[in-house]
């Protein structure tokens, strides 16, 4: 499974339980926000790397999983 079948039920406080070993390509893509009214609209994030300095870039090809 890919994603969460049922959202968390509260936050967890305090450090993350995991962290990032590797960096990688994040595309650009459209992100939702609301605006002080209650409005919704959108920003372009651009496409950029995510994960630690000094941590080995992941690349290669692109994998598609397919779970009933």
């Amino acid at each position: 499974m890919l994603r969460r079948t049922s959202p968390l039920a509260e936050p967890p406080d305090g450090e993350p339980k995991w962290h990032y070993r590797v960096r990688f390509v994040v595309r650009g893509h459209w992100r939702r926000l609301i605006d002080r009214d209650g409005h919704p609209y959108r920003i372009w994030i651009n496409a950029h790397i995510k994960g630690p300095d000094g941590a080995p870039l992941l690349h290669g090809e692109k994998v598609a999983v397919l779970a009933r």
